[in-house]
């Protein structure tokens, strides 16, 4: 009854042709090859339902419950292990956070099995924000403006986000004190 997480153990970037090499992989354990884009890849236009390059999976799969888990014995070496990128449509979320005095921090995950934070922004001095680059999905939008001024409160708010054939527009966010509970 419990739920299924997975950590990072090896990570690579890839060089212009797509080549990668991953070092000090355990024999024995399972793991799942994921190959995404750079998180400082921001794809501000890729919304309207454009064809974007997504966070793939191993064969070519767009969630991890659908990879192929790989596991090495003792000793082995894998090569061509390639990984076919998948194309999706791609959405944007804008709107307006309101009530900080100062800039806010955006963080956008996956809901429910996710492979962590897929974008993170700042909202223009009015609050304004634009997140693209989001195939159709559930996400949860976390938002977090500092104090302007010292000792003063932390504001937050948090949404889920629905995103299906369209782009999301006109979303209004109200920042609210954050407050710390004792249990």
């Amino acid at each position: 009854a419990g739920e299924l997480h997975y950590k990072r153990l090896a990570s690579a970037v890839s060089d212009d042709k797509g080549v990668y090499h991953l070092k000090a992989i355990a024999a024995g354990e399972p793991f799942l090859l994921f190959a995404g884009r750079l998180k400082a890849e921001a794809l501000e236009s890729a919304g309207g339902g454009a064809l974007t390059p997504v966070d793939t999976f191993y064969p070519s799969s767009a969630t991890p419950e659908s990879a192929e888990e790989i596991v090495l014995l003792p000793d082995e070496a894998r090569t061509r292990m390639d990984i076919r990128g998948l194309l999706r449509p791609t959405y944007c979320v804008s709107g307006v956070a309101k009530g900080a005095e100062r800039d806010v921090a955006i963080e956008v995950a996956p809901v429910g099995f996710s492979t962590g934070v897929m974008a993170r922004t700042t909202a223009t001095p009015a609050g304004e924000f634009h997140v693209c680059g989001l195939p159709a999905g559930a996400y949860s939008f976390a938002f977090l403006a500092y104090p302007a001024k010292p000792g003063g409160p932390r504001l937050g708010a948090g949404e889920l986000v629905t995103v299906s054939k369209a782009d999301v527009s006109d979303m209004r966010v109200r920042l609210l004190e954050q407050r710390s509970l004792r249990y």
